[in-house]
């Protein structure tokens, strides 16, 4: 049968896609925790030798591992959304005749079709990762030594107001105590925008897999036009979701379309490729789920 098709199907299938992220983004805001707690002990050992903040360069390798384990764990945890859901339908749903009539098409079985999908979706997932991950750590890091910077520049600015002579180790003591009270809420920060953009991009790769081979060249010319996949947007319709994504909710999109929200494109939530703005993605829980309409198997 086709997928997803009530809009409450949807907001089913995103509700359970959100406590999965729920959990990474737990583990994740962990990893970067230590990160930070590594940093700060740094922090406090460097401004009492030397009176300034270290250079938040140092951690940069480490930033990228957490960065690259991360966005590789939610999309392994959210790879096989469509395809294993093509592969579980029955024998006489279109989408299972079109994959058997493709596979004869070009000369293998429906297994190993599937096969070459999830091998092609793993390279392209693999590829976003290299370059999602180089992004933001460049990105992070900038952050972090804006971060390291300003905790110094501010407990030297409050050790001057109290009209003390500070000494570096009270300097550091300060710069320590400040940076790790901004650290914790930029930990979970980046666990919520690193898990939603893995888990969302491994739909989408899998989406465009899927439109890829059904529109190639062996589908073409035998004349073989694969169903429909519609893409859902959902929210979890609490008091958390922002205006503009409330107004989202339900929106549709086809294989090769994208979703409008603040007037931005996107291609599933948490997408930035398209220039949307980190207002429009940064702690967004929403989803992208898919919804099957069948098409006359050939033309």
């Amino acid at each position: 049968m086709p997928f997803n098709e009530t809009i409450e199907e949807a907001e089913a299938q995103g509700a359970t896609d959100l406590l999965k992220k729920l959990r990474l983004e737990e583990i994740a805001t962990q990893e970067h925790r230590e990160l930070f707690e590594a940093m700060a002990e740094d922090l406090l050992a460097f401004v009492s030798a030397t009176g300034r903040p270290p250079s938040a360069q140092m951690y940069s390798d480490d930033l990228r591992g957490l960065l690259s384990q991360q966005s590789r764990r939610a999309m392994s945890s959210f790879r096989g959304t469509l395809l294993d859901e093509i592969e579980e339908q029955e024998e006489d749903d279109d989408v299972i005749v079109w994959l058997f009539s493709l596979a004869e098409a070009m000369g293998t079985t429906a297994p190993g079709l599937l096969g070459m999908m999830r091998s092609q979706a793993a390279v392209a997932a693999s590829e976003a990762v290299r370059l999602r991950v180089d992004r933001d750590t460049r990105l992070i890091t900038n952050t972090n030594q804006a971060e390291l910077d300003k905790a110094v520049r501010d407990a030297a600015i409050a050790l001057a107001v109290d009209g003390q002579g500070a000494t570096n180790p009270e300097l550091a003591a300060l710069a320590t105590g400040l940076f790790l009270d901004r650290a914790v809420g930029r930990a979970g920060t980046i666990a919520a925008t690193t898990t939603q953009w893995a888990a969302e991009e491994a739909k989408e790769i899998e989406l465009r897999t899927f439109n890829d081979t059904a529109k190639g060249f062996p589908a073409l010319a035998a004349g073989i036009i694969a169903p429909e996949i519609e893409v859902v947007w959902v929210t979890m319709e609490d008091d958390l979701v922002r205006a503009a994504h409330e107004e989202a909710h339900g929106q549709v999109r086809g294989q090769d379309g994208v979703f409008i929200v603040m007037n931005q494109a996107l291609r599933v939530p948490g997408d930035t490729t398209l220039g949307a703005t980190a207002e429009n993605v940064i702690n967004c829980r929403c989803g992208a789920v898919f919804r099957m309409r069948a098409l006359p198997l050939a033309a």
